[in-house]
């Protein structure tokens, strides 16, 4: 047996409380590497922890950890962060959480490895050195915990984004029907009668549902983010962040496998090797760790409704895992894991557990039906089956239906209804990734791409709007880091259309991190609204660009139902234009828009003075004026995304379109964008003329709204 090589490792960690810093030498021997530095959370808030390997120990036999990085959510609260190139097999390192440090142990890798190798901490950033040489290396997975065995590959936004599809492949870019010019004609209202759902809602008075998505689905068959922070906090950053509800999700098996739903949590976590999540969770939320995992759900839901949070419960998937591929056998009806009886149990249990629970509102039946198996008529079948299951267990939630083709289709419902033996609480869902829409983002240009995509998803399904029938947009997303053109580009005629038909809607996703996601433990969500450690927002500024989005525009017991009135809504900003006098108009709240007039003669007047719009002259800021019969003062919607606001120039017939500065002044400049051109950014100069039915600031209108009927369109161009 060859002799115990030194494993010397030099951890330097900022003080909770203090603003100096500790040092610590950490010596352990063993005989050879086989793995380091596991089971790194909830030690004290680490910053930096650097490795040095002498080469005489091969490569392909040695555990490099590379950087270990903290980002405390608040006091004595740490959470690390691993980047790795190779990581061993599933056996803890055991610590002990001291001010002092963390006693690590560093195993044998391979029987007969060289004896020598050295762990030693160096000071600045990650150094690997040997033999004449050093380099510092990077790669790309980010792992927590028990760490597995991870090839080194170079990262791209790609693999971030064919990671996140689901395994659903991109729709063809196919031209929609022409049915998109009757989505310009009118729009339906959710007349269905639902009890706390879109219109009308809660003793006659709308409750537009702004939720995330907060997945419970996967391995563990856990809440996410329980490790990281404790629950009570997790629904109260719900709350913060302006989103009324959560789509909280749930396998079948947690309900109709015994064995599952009473499994400890601490059990799932630890069957899983996910040692670092079990310490976590007995930090954060201590009183859940061994619960079974069906009373650990039912905690989530309770947290939430504590807060005052709505929740969705979404059947994802049969077995506990990544949602969604056409090929897992949890797809469709009669797919190897997906026994319509078996689901049919499931939906039945889950409605009944929370029948007497106020806050949980709705039940979705299926996440994303697909799969070579799916057809129309068995969708019938057992939906409308499901449908009654649900509403014979639980009378008072919505019951909720997806389509086919990952959610993207309800195109089917044009020609037969469904028939079930209640009303006034079904609702149809539909998803839009900008990944799945069809259209080709980054590569065409965007007021083309905008206006053939949302002609495609209205074919789909968001006509269903105009017929009267409930729809929910349950998953939509993006990108948070913002770097994704695609992403960025989508997201904007996204949120037009939310604002224009007043959408209820579901972002995915809540949380920052899986426990382990796709093989890959403590995977980080690029989709996500909080981040990695669950600490903050990842992107605030979406989380102030969609708060006028959280609340309904339209529908009953808004102060305005009887007297609608427009607003010019920017969805770059997620702003709407203010007139704070004749001669200053700029961005600002929704809340404090002004009432405006969008008349027969394409004049937008403010209703309170009864001044029009007008345009002076290129790059020149827009004003209201008394004079409203010039070709300056008649506003048309152009260009295929149906945003550009025009008028002409009065002197020489120039048009130019409104357009919101940086400094979100209200300008009129040549209009850009319009076609053709791939490159160009149009979104300063889109806006939608939409309908509001809310508080007028300021005091009562003197202009009445043209007789359109009761409920007028909201996308102006005809």
């Amino acid at each position: 047996m060859s002799s115990n090589p030194l494993a010397k490792l030099r951890v330097t960690y900022p003080s909770a409380c203090r603003d100096h810093t500790h040092q610590c030498d950490l010596i352990k021997g063993h005989t050879n590497l086989k793995h380091a530095l596991k089971h790194l959370h909830h030690l004290h808030p680490i910053s930096v922890l650097q490795v040095r390997r002498d080469d005489r120990v091969p490569h392909h036999h040695a555990t490099l950890l590379r950087r270990v990085e903290h980002k405390p959510c608040r006091r004595n609260v740490a959470t690390a962060r691993v980047h790795m190139n190779q990581a061993a097999q599933n056996e803890p390192i055991g610590h002990e959480p001291t001010l002092d440090g963390v006693r690590l142990d560093a195993a044998p890798y391979v029987q007969g490895a060289h004896p020598g190798a050295r762990l030693e901490g160096t000071g600045g950033g990650v150094l690997i050195s040997g033999a004449g040489r050093s380099r510092v290396e990077h790669f790309d997975e980010q792992v927590q915990g028990v760490l597995r065995v991870a090839r080194v590959k170079e990262s791209s936004h790609k693999d971030v984004v064919a990671r996140r599809r689901k395994g659903r492949p991109r729709a063809q870019a196919e031209q929609a029907d022409r049915v998109g010019e009757q989505r310009r004609r009118g729009r339906g209202r959710l007349e269905e009668g639902v009890e706390g759902f879109g219109r009308p809602g809660v003793d006659g008075r709308r409750v537009k549902l702004a939720c995330a998505n907060w997945a419970s689905h996967l391995e563990p068959a856990a809440a996410e983010g329980l490790a990281r922070r404790p629950v009570s906090d997790i629904a109260a950053r719900v709350a913060a962040m302006g989103f009324n509800c959560v789509r909280l999700t749930w396998p079948t098996y947690l309900v109709t496998n015994a064995t599952l739903a009473s499994l400890p949590l601490r059990w799932s976590l630890e069957r899983l090797g996910m040692l670092e999540s079990v310490a976590g969770v007995r930090v954060n939320n201590p009183a859940l760790l061994d619960l079974p995992l069906i009373d650990v759900f039912r905690e989530v839901v309770s947290s939430l409704a504590r807060k005052g949070i709505m929740v969705i419960l979404d059947n994802q998937m049969t077995t506990p895992g990544w949602c969604c591929s056409r090929t897992d056998g949890n797809g469709f009806f009669g797919d190897v894991y997906f026994d319509p009886n078996e689901w049919l149990k499931g939906l039945s249990a889950m409605a009944t557990m929370f029948n007497n629970t106020k806050y949980v509102v709705g039940m979705s039946l299926r996440n994303e039906l697909r799969g070579p198996k799916q057809n129309v008529s068995l969708w019938y079948r057992y939906m409308q089956l499901g449908a009654e299951a649900v509403h014979a267990a639980n009378p008072n939630v919505l019951v909720i239906l997806s389509g086919l083709d990952f959610d993207n289709t309800l195109s089917f419902l044009f020609k037969e209804k469904v028939r079930l033996s209640f009303s006034g609480k079904l609702v149809y869902e539909q998803h839009w990734y900008g990944f799945s829409d069809g259209g080709n983002w980054e590569t065409q240009n965007q007021n083309d791409v905008c206006g053939m995509v949302v002609d495609f998803i209205w074919a789909k399904g968001l006509f269903l709007l105009q017929h009267g029938w409930p729809l929910f947009f349950s998953e939509f997303g993006f990108d948070m880091s913002g770097t994704h053109i695609g992403d960025n580009r989508y997201l904007t005629c996204f949120l037009s259309v939310a604002a224009e038909m007043d959408l209820d809607w579901a972002i995915w996703a809540l949380q920052g991190s899986y426990y382990i996601r796709e093989g890959i433990l403590a995977y980080d969500e690029s989709y996500g609204l909080l981040t990695w450690d669950w600490c903050t927002a990842r992107n605030p500024s979406f989380i102030k660009r969609i708060n006028s989005l959280q609340s309904a525009f339209q529908g009953p017991g808004l102060p305005n139902t009887q007297q609608p009135y427009y607003i010019i809504f920017h969805p770059q900003s997620g702003l709407c234009v203010l007139a704070r006098s004749s001669k200053l108009l700029e961005l600002g709240p929704c809340d404090e828009s002004n009432a405006w007039n969008y008349t027969s003669a394409y004049e937008l007047v403010v209703k309170s003075t009864g001044q029009c719009l007008q345009a002076q002259s290129v790059g020149k800021n827009a004003k209201l004026g008394t004079d409203c019969s010039k070709p300056s003062s008649k506003w048309h919607l152009i260009s295929d995304s149906k945003m550009h606001v025009s008028a002409e120039l009065a002197k020489n017939g120039t048009r130019v379109c409104l357009e919101a500065s940086p400094d979100g002044a209200i300008r009129t400049n040549q209009c850009k964008c319009l076609s053709v051109d791939p490159t160009c950014d149009p979104e300063s100069q889109w806006f939608k003329v939409i309908l509001s039915s809310r508080d007028i600031p300021g005091g009562d209108s003197i202009l009445q709204l043209p007789s359109l009927g009761p409920w007028p369109p909201t996308s102006l161009s005809s």
